[in-house]
């Protein structure tokens, strides 16, 4: 197994052990919720990884996401409201990935060549990007159940601005992010806030501890993901 995905399984443990041991469980909510959102970055902005690679580690750090949101989410008994903008958010996600395909849903078409493709069938007829305009839907649905939104509002907020930021991304282009250099953002974003929230946590040291092991996950996620410059360029075209 690759080296940074061994770190993966021990920045999870840690940031498990240090919630547990510090009694908050907000520190292991905020350091495993928003992975994801750095692998896709990584994922499109460079080449170097296998696509395959890429998908599995999208869907466990996907499925790492969803299973800590549930748990901070359905403990508050969500209101009724909630339940139906959160299950249809994530219905239109599942529905725009299933017409689109596995491989093109994961960047098939900029990271493996796949021939541009203009699907006409809904949900694309009415949105051209319904994967993440589901989720944005799901995550601010979670904010009409007050009891989450008291306790766990930043971590929604997060959620839709890192889905903006996809959106934005795609739109873009590979070419448009190479240039300003968005995984370095994404990743200091991410270390940064880290590091905020174990200054503000005073959780001794099993909360640095646990910070210390996300900073190197990090660290080997971008080597992994950038690889050496010549494999992976991005792809070609304009930046507008």
């Amino acid at each position: 197994m690759k080296p940074y995905r061994w770190m993966a399984a021990a920045t999870v443990a840690a940031a498990l052990a240090a919630a547990g041991m510090t009694g908050r469980p907000a520190w292991a909510v905020y350091m495993l919720g928003l992975w994801h959102y750095a692998v896709y970055v990584l994922a499109f902005t460079h080449r170097a990884v296998p696509h395959r690679r890429f998908m599995q580690d999208a869907l466990a750090a996907k499925t790492l996401a969803m299973l800590v949101f549930v748990w901070t989410w359905l403990p508050a008994g969500p209101h009724p409201l909630s339940v139906i903008t959160v299950a249809a958010g994530f219905a239109l996600n599942a529905w725009g990935a299933t017409v689109l395909g596995t491989k093109r849903t994961h960047y098939g078409h900029e990271r493996l060549g796949l021939p541009f493709s203009r699907i006409e069938r809904a949900p694309f007829s009415f949105t051209a990007h319904p994967m993440l305009h589901g989720n944005v839907i799901a995550f601010a649905g979670s904010l009409l159940e007050p009891a989450f939104r008291s306790a766990w509002w930043p971590l929604a907020v997060l959620h839709i601005a890192m889905n903006l930021l996809l959106l934005a991304m795609e739109r873009a282009g590979p070419a448009c992010l190479a240039r300003i250099r968005s995984d370095i953002a994404v990743l200091a974003g991410l270390a940064l806030g880290g590091t905020a929230l174990a200054a503000g946590s005073d959780g001794g040291w099993p909360v640095w501890v646990s910070l210390a092991m996300a900073l190197s996950f990090a660290g080997l996620l971008y080597r992994e993901y950038r690889g050496v410059e010549e494999t992976s360029k991005p792809a070609e075209g304009e930046c507008a």
